[in-house]
């Protein structure tokens, strides 16, 4: 991490790099797999097979796809990533029908 420093002398511009530190590599990301549940003008909600709540995701979040090649059920995968202390969708690739597979528990019955 580092914080950068711009000077600007008369016509000459410079730009340093000041209070760097190091920071430990970041493991390997997992991505989440999961379906669209819900599409908006601008952005949209996804359902994930790791997570109970729905993710948003905003359209310039999708790759390899445009929004407008989304429909609700496609099957999805992206990153979570944490923005202004939410968690959202990050780069959303949409997946060949059948990748994704949803596990239901069903309700324990005691006799």
């Amino acid at each position: 991490r580092f914080k950068l420093c711009t000077s600007n002398r008369g016509t000459k511009r410079s730009a340093r790099a000041v209070g760097v530190t190091l920071v430990k590599a970041a493991e390997k990301e997992r991505r989440s797999l999961g379906v669209v549940a819900s599409l908006k003008n601008s952005f949209g909600f996804l359902e994930l097979v790791d997570d109970v709540k729905e993710l948003f995701f905003h359209f310039t979040e999708c790759t390899e796809c445009s929004a407008a090649e989304l429909e609700v059920g496609d099957e999805v995968e992206c990153f979570k990533m944490t923005r202004m202390g939410k968690t959202v969708a990050n780069q959303v690739r949409k997946l060949p029908a059948g990748t994704v597979e949803f596990h239901r528990l069903l309700p324990k019955r005691y006799h």
